[in-house]
């Protein structure tokens, strides 16, 4: 650099909390004939540690000093500075790995391909290619891993799973009777979700017409769970939305007009 001496470490450190870290290489003034100036520019390389000097390391001293892992991240936004910094027309960036390139004139409108990571974004708003589709309408990443979170939820509260730890199937009862059996043999009970056994099985079961099950406290054989469900489903949406809500506002009421298909049923009536 511009005659200043650091130990090997502190470069090291330096340059793994520019390209990890901060991730930028920095800027640097511009100057005249030798004379620093208030203009600054985006720096194409390492610079020197001191405050006053605006001098970079060479490749050798960075090889001296930092690892491979960290070379080739430096090398990537070394590149990126070069390319940004050259002005070159047609340029597109990719908003999944950062790696800068030229947009090929054969491509589809908006349309950046990445030759690096193969991802196809949109150069308008950086999200998945969507040809069609205007960008405001375009659901972000964010938007989507928040909904999927909520229905997750909102399938996993509608569905059974089957109470033996080795199976865990999970089935859902489209009509009949609450006595249901797992595909692994398993007697299930739809609405307290227990194992019956098999010297029980409709003992289960309330036999008393018209019973309210207060007393008894038994399952009912026949009953219509959908109300019961719909209250778990909202429950469990809503807790999910509020686990969700610093990143992204998920409509809850919006996504319970429309429930997510539940699992394929794994279950049976006998």
């Amino acid at each position: 650099t511009g005659g200043h001496l650091f130990c090997k470490v502190c470069l090291q450190k330096h340059t793994e909390q520019r390209v990890f870290g901060v991730g930028n290489l920095g800027v640097k003034p511009n100057s005249i004939n030798g004379t620093n100036t208030k203009h600054t520019s985006k720096a194409l390389e390492i610079l020197c540690m001191a405050s006053d000097c605006s001098s970079g390391f060479r490749e050798e001293q960075l090889r001296k000093a930092c690892s491979e892992k960290v070379l080739a991240k430096y090398n990537e936004l070394q590149y990126a500075a070069v390319m940004e910094s050259a002005n070159v027309e047609g340029l597109g960036k990719c908003p999944k790995c950062n790696f800068i390139a030229i947009v090929d004139d054969g491509w589809p409108p908006l349309l950046f391909y990445c030759p690096q990571c193969k991802f196809k974004s949109c150069r308008d708003c950086g999200e998945e290619y969507h040809p069609g589709i205007r960008c405001d309408e375009v659901e972000t990443k964010v938007e989507t891993d928040g909904r999927r979170v909520v229905e997750e939820a909102m399938t996993s509260a509608m569905v059974r799973t089957c109470p033996r730890p080795m199976c865990r199937k999970k089935f859902l009862k489209s009509d009949g009777c609450n006595k249901m059996t797992c595909s692994c043999g398993c007697y299930v009970c739809y609405v307290c979700g227990k194992e019956i056994p098999k010297h029980v099985a409709y003992k289960h079961f309330c036999q008393v017409a018209h019973c309210k099950h207060e007393s008894c406290r038994k399952c009912p054989l026949y009953a219509d769970t959908t109300a019961a469900d719909k209250v778990r489903v909202r429950n469990a949406a809503k807790k999910a939305a509020r686990s969700v809500k610093r990143k992204v506002r998920v409509d809850v009421d919006a996504m319970l007009k429309d429930p997510p298909a539940a699992a394929n049923s794994h279950g049976r009536r006998r």
